[in-house]
This record gives C-alpha cells, sequence and structure tokens, in this order.
C-alpha cells in the first residue's frame, strides 16, 4: 500500500501544472441590449435630422425598425419615402411623441397640397376661362339672370356684392365657433334635433359640433388634401347629364362659388377614390337631416322629402365670394321673383383640423346675414346690412340653415391655403321639378 501511494505521488509531480481557469468571455450585446442604452429601440416614432447627403430628410419623420451594431445606423422607415426603409446613423434620430408626429405629418402634407395648388393654378385659370367662354358662346335657352331677385317689394334687385355689409354680431372665440348644440354632450340625435329645431325657429341658423371622433376628421380632410392634389374636383354639374339650360341655371343660383370645382360624395365616387372618411362625415349628416325632418316640421312647418348627394367644396386664392340666397323665391308674378326651387334646408360642415383661433383668419368660413327667419328678406339691401352670425372654418362645425330665407356668403380667401367644407342641401323633389319646368316656360315666353 506504501508503495503504491508513492507511485501515485510520483505520477502526479511528474503531470504538467494545470493552467489557472480563464474567465468567460463577455456576451456580445444583442441590438435591442444596445439600442436600450440610447433610448431608442423598434418601433419608435423619430425625427431625422443633421443629414448632408439627404438633407431633403431633415425636419421628416420615420419609425425604427432594426439597429445595425456594426454601422451604428437604425434602419427607419421613412414617411416622406413613402415608407422606404434607409439606414439611419443614431446621432441623427430623436424619439418623438405621436402627437408631434401627427402635426408633422399634417403639416408635410399641408406642404404638399400647396405646392400643388400653386403649381396648377395657372392651369385652373386657364381652364375655368375656356369653360367661360364656352358658356357665353353657347344657344342660351333661357336666360338665368332673368328674375334672380330677392323676395318682397323690391323687384328686380339682385343680389350682388354691393354696399357694406352688416356688422359681425356674433363670431368665433379663442376656443373656436359658438356652437348653440354640442353633440359631445348630448350624444342622442333626437334630442339634439329638437333642440337645433328650436334655434332655427328663434334665429334662422344653428351651428351644432357634431362630436366625430379625432380620426374621422383627419381621414376626411387628407382625402381631400389628395383629391385636390390629384385634381379630381371639377364643376357641380359636370357630369350631371343635364340639358344646358340647367347647368347655366343651377350653376348661377346655387354653385356660382364653386365652378373651380367640387367633388360629389356618390356611391361611384367612394369607390374610384376610396373615401373612407369623408363617407363616415357624409353619413352622419344625412342621418342629421333624418332626424331633424320632423322637429323642423313641428316647428316651422317646413318639410322635404330627399336630400341631394353631399358635395365637397374647396375655398382658397384670393377670391371674393357670392352673397346669395340658395332659394331665392318670392311672391309677385313673374318676372319679379322668381318660382320656388324646392330647397328647404342647407347644411355645410367643415373639416380643417388646422385652422387656429390665434390667427384670426376666417377665409373660407361662412358669414350668415341674421334677418328675420319668419320669411324670406324684403330685398337685397335688407339682407345685405342685416348683422352678421361669423363662422370659421374649424373642424366638426355643422351649419344648419333655413335656404330661403338667410342669405349667406363665403368669407374671403387670401391664399393658396384649402378649406374644405361638405354641402348637403334638402329638398322638394316635386318643386325642384317644377322650378326648372317654370324657368324653361319663362324662356319660351320671352324667346331667349
Amino acid at each position: 500500500r506504501a508503495r503504491a501511494d508513492l507511485d501515485a505521488e510520483r505520477a502526479r509531480s511528474d503531470a504538467p501544472a494545470a493552467e489557472p481557469p480563464r474567465p468567460a468571455p463577455a456576451p456580445r450585446p444583442s441590438p435591442a441590449r444596445e439600442a436600450s442604452r440610447t433610448g431608442l429601440g423598434p418601433n419608435i416614432v423619430v425625427r431625422i435630422g443633421g443629414l448632408q447627403k439627404y438633407a431633403e430628410l431633415n425636419g421628416t419623420c420615420g419609425e425604427t425598425v432594426n439597429y445595425i451594431p456594426e454601422s451604428g445606423r437604425w434602419q427607419v422607415r421613412a414617411a416622406a419615402l413613402n415608407g422606404d426603409i434607409v439606414n439611419i446613423k443614431e446621432e441623427n434620430l430623436t424619439a418623438i411623441l405621436e402627437e408631434e408626429f401627427m402635426e408633422m405629418e399634417h403639416r408635410r402634407h399641408k406642404q404638399a397640397a400647396q405646392a400643388a395648388a400653386t403649381a396648377n393654378e395657372e392651369a385652373r385659370r386657364r381652364q375655368n376661362a375656356a369653360q367661360r367662354s364656352a358658356r357665353q358662346a353657347s344657344d342660351d335657352d333661357v336666360d338665368v339672370s332673368v328674375g334672380l331677385t330677392l323676395a318682397g317689394p323690391v323687384s328686380g334687385q339682385t343680389m350682388l356684392n354691393v354696399g357694406e355689409p352688416g356688422p359681425i354680431s356674433i363670431g368665433p372665440g379663442p376656443h373656436g365657433n359658438p356652437f348653440d348644440v354640442q353633440m359631445t354632450f348630448c350624444d342622442n340625435l333626437d334630442v339634439a334635433a329638437r333642440q337645433a329645431a328650436k334655434v332655427l325657429k328663434s334665429r334662422g341658423v344653428c351651428l351644432i359640433e357634431a362630436g366625430s371622433t379625432y380620426t374621422t376628421l383627419m381621414s376626411a380632410y387628407e382625402e381631400a388634401e389628395t383629391l385636390l392634389r390629384n385634381e379630381s374636383f371639377a364643376p357641380p354639374m359636370m357630369h350631371m347629364e343635364a340639358a344646358e339650360w340647367e347647368e347655366l341655371l343651377w350653376n348661377y343660383i346655387l354653385y356660382q362659388d364653386e365652378q373651380p370645382g367640387s367633388v360629389w360624395i356618390t356611391q361611384e365616387s367612394v369607390v374610384e377614390f376610396n373615401l373612407q372618411g369623408l363617407t363616415l362625415v357624409a353619413e352622419s349628416m344625412l342621418k342629421f337631416a333624418a332626424h331633424i325632418q320632423a322637429p323642423i316640421k313641428a316647428e316651422l312647418g317646413l318639410t322635404w322629402d330627399g336630400t341631394w348627394d353631399t358635395m365637397l367644396a374647396c375655398y382658397q386664392g384670393q377670391r371674393t365670394y357670392n352673397f346669395h340666397l340658395d332659394n331665392p323665391r318670392g311672391p309677385g308674378e313673374f318676372p319679379a321673383a322668381l318660382p320656388d326651387n324646392g330647397i328647404r334646408l342647407t347644411m355645410c360642415y367643415f373639416i380643417n383640423p388646422h385652422w387656429n383661433p390665434k390667427d384670426g383668419y376666417n377665409g373660407g368660413g361662412l358669414d350668415v346675414y341674421l334677418t328675420d327667419p319668419s320669411e324670406p328678406p324684403a330685398s337685397g339691401d335688407v339682407a345685405r346690412n342685416a348683422p352678421r352670425l361669423r363662422i370659421a372654418p374649424h373642424a366638426d362645425t355643422l351649419v344648419i340653415f333655413l335656404s330661403d330665407r338667410m342669405a349667406h356668403q363665403v368669407i374671403e380667401t387670401e391664399d393658396e391655403e384649402p378649406w374644405f367644407c361638405i354641402w348637403l342641401w334638402c329638398v322638394d323633389n316635386e318643386r325642384v321639378a317644377g322650378f326648372q319646368g317654370e324657368m324653361l316656360r319663362r324662356g319660351e315666353i320671352l324667346e331667349l
């Protein structure tokens, strides 16, 4: 046993000395762990800045995808490049809040729309001039200017932009328009409709905060900008297959301000242009028109049996708009006044999220002249000199007024900033047809 122990000891002494244990290699940080040190990570909204080679991306935004540790760059899905991926150094990226991202995107779309509008303005002017020349050179079956008067004893007085308008008695405040009904606090359509009908009886015009969601408003506004940018706006009567005299008639009475272009929100246009936000707004307007029908009949005795399609309009450029009634009917025999054209109630909804009360600018909004709502104004002078309700083109503002009693005028615009609204008219279809027939008869009597 002693010999065995001795042999074992010799074997240990002859063996090479063992190396001390080495520390385990430090693990390589994963891209996610490296990114966490900088405050950035995947799916973060960032603002791009300080680029030299691609300076056009500075000030735009994007979304981080993956971090590339070898180059110290992030893959960024750039909004200005329609979502294409670019690799950008970390030092050129700043994380931002979603609200700032939405504001930046809005400014980018707005600048693009302004650039497109500026580029196409001269082309639109040439087109409008050509259309006016074509209309003037056409065979005028009916002189639609005959008898386009306000109701009342002052016959033959057309509604022209003459004289100083009455003072602004009510207008937007630091928080927007002075609403009569706020759907954000009253989501019962029947209750809101009854409240609106009472206001219409007492004043002839009602302002409603419609309570649309921010998502719906932004979607509607961006769709309108896209339609404008793609030159999808057209004169309102262009595709209606109406007789030439009908087109002249309605353009003169109702669509003078919209001749540069409009878009009817129909089943065809919804499919063609993929209109989602605008469709939701149009459906909400039609729904409210249906709910207010019974209260208005009870309060004012007004009835209608149909609505026209909603129409998207845009107001921009250095323009002054027409002071008019949508239904300038009046008593008396021809040619002292126009017959009833069947339009009973006018609705207008603004979708402009960029309007700011601090700017003090209301171009593209609406002035409504506050005459006696129980009857049509006695003359153009009476309406023109009446106090005005000034309405800013503030997003989510729904304006409702009596079509044959409340003269109104789109507020003058000063630059290429587009201001959008959606129009809806509630009509007595039998009277609409009768009006056109009567105007045709007048033309035949006068041999025009």
